[in-house]
């Protein structure tokens, strides 16, 4: 049996902006989730908004045709992955939809597959 052992990459298109995404491990899923739950009352509270902002910056590797306002490129970095998060909630949506089933269909596609487990992006681990 073949099991994956590194992270993939794959590129999704919207509009005219190529961005490469990268799947994480699961190790690193329940790491962002524990980051951003809080116990209250003996019940844990996931600040959802928090951790799909944590998602889209670690997933997000790079990215061609992002540009400003003005026109200029941006580069891909922390500091503008966050600033495109922050302004931009539809399309940092749309692309974590799109990296969810993509990276699905990458792991139903495996010989051996056993139908289960997380995509690398889906936010329903642990």
């Amino acid at each position: 049996m073949k099991l994956r052992t590194k992270e993939r990459e794959i590129e999704i298109k919207i509009e005219d902006a190529v961005i490469t995404v990268r799947s994480l491990p699961f190790s690193k899923l329940i790491e962002l989730k524990e980051k951003f739950t809080e116990i209250h009352n003996d019940k844990e509270k996931v600040n959802e908004h928090k951790l799909t902002k944590a998602f889209f910056c670690e997933m997000v590797k790079d990215w061609q045709g992002i540009y400003d306002e003005e026109g200029n490129p941006l580069p891909c970095t922390e500091e503008t992955k966050q600033i495109v998060w922050d302004f931009n909630p539809f399309f940092a949506d749309e692309l974590l939809r799109q990296a969810d089933e993509k990276f699905k269909a990458l792991r139903e596609a495996e010989p051996g597959n056993l139908g289960n487990g997380v995509s690398g992006s889906s936010q329903k681990a642990g």
